[in-house]
């Protein structure tokens, strides 16, 4: 954390499935409704999943 800004990264690789294509499971929609709800205007939260690998770019401004 710097100057009131929680900055959390993570990375992970993954194993080549066949999914669909979409916006992501439930547990990522409850993420983003829950976001909005504790911390509205104060989130950025960036999911990406590609070349196999998924990562998570979460920043929220406290204080």
């Amino acid at each position: 954390m710097e100057n009131g800004l929680l900055h959390f990264y993570i990375s992970n690789s993954l194993k080549t499935i066949n999914e669909k294509k979409g916006k992501g499971g439930v547990g990522l929609e409850n993420i983003r409704d829950r976001l909005q709800l504790l911390f509205p205007g104060l989130h950025e939260l960036k999911i990406e999943n590609g070349n196999g690998m998924f990562s998570v770019d979460l920043k929220i401004t406290l204080g």
